[in-house]
C-alpha cells in the first residue's frame, strides 16, 4: 500500500508535457508496487495522454492544473492551494481560516504599481504599458521597452530577489497596486500563489488568468484584468484614482463572499483546514479511504 509521489513542474523537460521526474528519461516502471501518485504543480501533463488504461488501472494517479474537474484518476487541485498548506499562521489565515484572519490592506507608501515576475511575458508588459499611462510603475528584471508616459518606470528596491520569493508577499502591501498575471491564459486549473501574494502581502491585485478565481474569490475584491479587453480593466483602476472610496471598497473587500464552501471545496487539502472535504475526495480517488 505504499504511494509513490512524483513532483512536477513547468520547468521540467517538455514543459508541462513531462509527468516524471528530470532524470527519468522514461516513464516509471508500472510493476512498482503500490500506488503513483503525480503532483503536478505548474505542468499540465494529463496521465491519460501519456499511458495506457492498462499502466493506469487502479495504480496511476494525478493532482494538478488539469484542464477537466475530474476524471477517473485524475482530481483538479491548484498550485495555490498546495502554496497555501505551506505558508505559516498567521499569514495565511485570511485564506485557509477567514473566520478569524483579516485581510491585510495597503499601507500606500508608494503610489503606484508593483510589477516584478521573473519572466518577461509579452502580455504582462504590454499590461505594464497600459498602467504606465496613468501610474507609476516600480519593476524587477521584466519592464515595458517604452512607458506610455515618461518618467514612469522605477526599479523596485522593496521587495527581496528571486530567492526570497515566498516572503516577498510581507512586503508587496507597501504599493498600492500589485500587477500579479499568471505565466499563461485560458487554462482551468492553472491558479498559482501570485494572485493570493496580493491578497496576503495587502496590495490590490491586478489579476490575469484563469476565469475560476471568480468562482474562489469575490469579483470585487481585486481587479480582473481580460488581456483581450483591456480597457475594462483600465477604465476601473482610473476610476479608481480618481475616487478613493471606490478603491477602498475594492481593498477593503472580503475575499470570500462563501467562505465555509470555497474553503471547504478548495483549500481543505489538509488536516485543520476546512472540514477535509478535499483531502478526502482525493483519497476516495485514490481508492485509499471509502
Amino acid at each position: 500500500n505504499d504511494i509513490v509521489v512524483f513532483g512536477m513542474h513547468a520547468a521540467l523537460p517538455g514543459r508541462g508535457k513531462m509527468l516524471w521526474g528530470e532524470k527519468a528519461k522514461q516513464k516509471p516502471d508500472s510493476q512498482r508496487p503500490g500506488k503513483i501518485l503525480f503532483h503536478n504543480a505548474e505542468a499540465f501533463g494529463d496521465i491519460w495522454e501519456k499511458f495506457s488504461p492498462q499502466d493506469i488501472g487502479d495504480r496511476f494517479y494525478q493532482i494538478g492544473p488539469i484542464s477537466h474537474l475530474q476524471r477517473n484518476n485524475s482530481y483538479r487541485m491548484h498550485l495555490m492551494t498546495r502554496v497555501a498548506q505551506a505558508r505559516p499562521s498567521p499569514d495565511v489565515d485570511p485564506i485557509l481560516h477567514p473566520e478569524i484572519g483579516v485581510r491585510r490592506n495597503s499601507t500606500r507608501q508608494i503610489n503606484g504599481v508593483l510589477y516584478k515576475h521573473s519572466q518577461c511575458i509579452a502580455f504582462r508588459n504590454r499590461a505594464a504599458r497600459r498602467l504606465s499611462e496613468f501610474l507609476d510603475v516600480y519593476h524587477g528584471q521584466c519592464k515595458p521597452s517604452v512607458p506610455m508616459r515618461n518618467n514612469s518606470l522605477f526599479p523596485d528596491t522593496a521587495l527581496g530577489d528571486r530567492q526570497s520569493f515566498h516572503d516577498n508577499f510581507q512586503t508587496m502591501g507597501q504599493y498600492k497596486y500589485c500587477l500579479v498575471m499568471e505565466n499563461t491564459v485560458g487554462r482551468a486549473g492553472y491558479i498559482t500563489e501570485k494572485l493570493m501574494n496580493g491578497f496576503l502581502g495587502g496590495c490590490l491585485p491586478i489579476y490575469t488568468g484563469s476565469r475560476i478565481v471568480h468562482d474562489i474569490f469575490n469579483p470585487k475584491s481585486f481587479v480582473y484584468y481580460d488581456v483581450t479587453r483591456p480597457d475594462e480593466a483600465l477604465d476601473l483602476i482610473r476610476r479608481m484614482e480618481a475616487n478613493e472610496s471606490l478603491y477602498n471598497e475594492y481593498n477593503n473587500a472580503p475575499l470570500f463572499l462563501d467562505p465555509e464552501r470555497i474553503v471547504n471545496q478548495y483549500f481543505s487539502a489538509c488536516d485543520g483546514v476546512g472540514d477535509g472535504s478535499l483531502k478526502r475526495k482525493i483519497r476516495q480517488m485514490m481508492k485509499i479511504e471509502e
